[in-house]
């Protein structure tokens, strides 16, 4: 058991610093680990105390228990299939992460013609993106209002309540990209 877990380190550790960008003298600076002790831990054959392991998590920004679980695939495919989604008066939302921390969400909607759908205050990230793939929807919130067509990009900030509908001639497809915020991703009534 020891050996997996000296094994998760190593592929951890050099996976999350890889991945920021950090060779193991910069980690060694931020962290106050030595680099020769990186370097151990990197190739499995250390045995480190918790106060080193809480300063590698600290700067790495992972929770210990990410250093030493059995590593998460970098690549997964998530089938049409699987993907969560619902349907209600001619908007079709279906969650692209369903997995993602609490803050962060992306769904894509498709809006039947002449479709509208509500989002109301508190329930929304910090700011949303609102990406138009194809069609013309009309987004508003309060007193202002954008047409987005293809390839245009809405930015709601501060959770306000917001309102789209199709305006052009046939489905629309919108993806909402939620950061920030503390909530669970709404659905396309607010429901």
């Amino acid at each position: 058991m020891l050996d997996r877990l000296s094994a998760n380190l190593a592929d951890n550790l050099r996976r999350l610093r890889e991945a920021r960008g950090l060779t193991q003298q910069e980690l060694s600076e931020v962290s106050g680990v030595p680099r020769p002790t990186l370097a151990h831990l990197e190739s499995g054959s250390a045995n480190p105390t918790l106060g080193v392991m809480a300063r590698v998590a600290m700067a790495l920004s992972v929770p210990m228990e990410e250093l030493v679980s059995s590593p998460r695939p970098v690549l997964v495919r998530r089938a049409l299939d699987t993907l969560p989604d619902h349907t209600h008066e001619g908007v079709s939302v279906r969650d692209l992460c369903a997995e993602a921390p609490t803050g962060f969400g992306i769904e894509r909607l498709e809006l039947a013609l002449k479709s509208r759908a509500d989002r109301p205050a508190g329930r929304n990230a910090d700011r949303t993106y609102l990406a138009c793939e194809r069609g013309e929807v009309d987004v508003t919130s309060g007193n202002e209002r954008v047409l987005l067509q293809a390839g245009d990009v809405a930015v709601l900030e501060r959770g306000a309540p917001y309102a789209f509908s199709n305006r052009g001639r046939g489905a629309a497809v919108l993806y909402s990209v939620r950061v920030g915020g503390w909530g669970a991703a709404s659905s396309a009534t607010g429901a």
